[in-house]
């Protein structure tokens, strides 16, 4: 048998399966996301149907709109009409037996919401619909976020505010949340630890593939890593930067931190640079308050595994002894602090320009601070 022939057979057999991807946030979801969008992945042969030109995030923000009954014709309510129904379609279209969303804002998007939604629009078009949500370890999550909120502008605080926020509202306590996924997608909704030495495969995107289909036979492209990790000088770089530009608005300050962290990205890496770490003091009192969250983890979804407590306890073992600096001002010299606030002032002025070739609009500046 042809090798084209053989792996239509096999996609043949493939019962028609929608994989929604709900994250969550700082499990690599921007890695996933890239390759799928990239066609970079095939099952089978094939790469499976993704439909997105990054991810499905939009999805999310407009998913509201199909619980409301009222208001039907408000300009939101539409757009989603319009955004479900051209989903439908796509799915509609494609000959693939395999289908994937992905958007980790689902993390904290009702689970009901997204049943509501799937049984709506997608679920006659399928004979399976599994839901995957990635669980990183507490600790380790906690550093990782309080980074991404540092970088997009969202967070201007040291560690410690960021966690005593964190506790307050229980955002990182996984399994009450978890539990209430399960109730809805029962035995369709699967749970993975964001743990690279428990990676089906060896990475995150074979994990995805094998946890939801029967037998999968994946070829991975070379994917970059994308995302990756600001050392701490940078992030104090970036964190300073927001901080002149505090009048922006805040879709202002995450497209401009997410801009900063591409263009970090392309300058070759210091070799000095510094890890970003949770001190130890903090890193105690972070494996107290999700000890018994991580027990539960283990117990309900990790067949017994110590996978999620034995995550938290290396994360305290190797925690520093000392808080890290928090502001630029701790780390670089004056003149090092000029530049970064004359570069500041600078994007300040380019960024008032919305009309004029940027020449005129210069010299029309000149003048006026004349």
């Amino acid at each position: 048998m042809q090798l084209s022939v053989l792996r239509e057979a096999i996609s043949k057999s493939q019962p028609r399966t929608l994989i929604i991807h709900i994250g969550h946030h700082k499990t690599g979801s921007t890695s996933v996301q890239h390759a799928l969008a990239l066609e970079q992945v095939k099952i089978n042969g094939i790469a499976p149907f993704y439909g997105a030109a990054l991810t499905h995030n939009h999805l999310v923000r407009h998913g509201k709109e199909i619980v409301k009954e009222t208001n039907k014709a408000s300009v939101g309510h539409q757009y989603f009409l319009e955004l479900a129904n051209g989903m439908r379609q796509n799915f509609a279209n494609t000959d693939n037996r395999i289908c994937v969303i992905s958007a980790e804002d689902f993390e904290h998007f009702p689970p009901a919401h997204l049943r509501k939604l799937v049984n709506t629009y997608f679920a006659t078009m399928f004979d399976v619909v599994k839901v995957i949500c990635y669980v990183r370890p507490h600790l380790q999550r906690t550093v990782s976020s309080f980074t991404e909120t540092t970088k997009i502008g969202a967070c201007t605080d040291d560690m410690e505010t960021y966690f005593q926020q964190c506790t307050e509202s229980g955002i990182f306590l996984y399994a009450p949340d978890l539990a209430k996924w399960r109730k809805v997608f029962g035995d369709n909704f699967i749970v993975r630890p964001s743990i690279r030495s428990e990676m089906q495969g060896g990475s995150l995107i074979n994990d995805l593939f094998m946890s939801t289909l029967d037998a999968p036979q994946i070829a991975v492209a070379e994917v970059d890593n994308q995302n990756e990790s600001l050392s701490l000088e940078d992030l104090l770089r970036v964190k300073f930067l927001h901080k002149q530009l505090r009048k922006r608005t805040r879709g202002f300050h995450h497209a401009y931190g997410w801009t900063l962290m591409r263009l970090t990205e392309k300058l070759p890496k210091s070799r000095n640079a510094t890890k970003i770490q949770m001190h130890r003091s903090l890193a105690e009192r972070v494996h107290e308050f999700y000890l018994e969250d991580a027990r539960e983890l283990d117990a309900t979804y990790f067949g017994g595994s110590p996978l999620m407590q034995t995550a938290l306890q290396e994360g305290l073992d190797n925690a520093c002894e000392k808080a890290q600096p928090s502001t630029a001002q701790q780390v670089f010299n004056k003149s090092e602090i000029r530049s970064l606030r004359l570069a500041a002032l600078m994007i300040n002025e380019l960024l008032m320009n919305e009309e004029q070739r940027w020449p005129e609009f210069l010299h029309q500046r000149r003048l006026d601070a004349m």
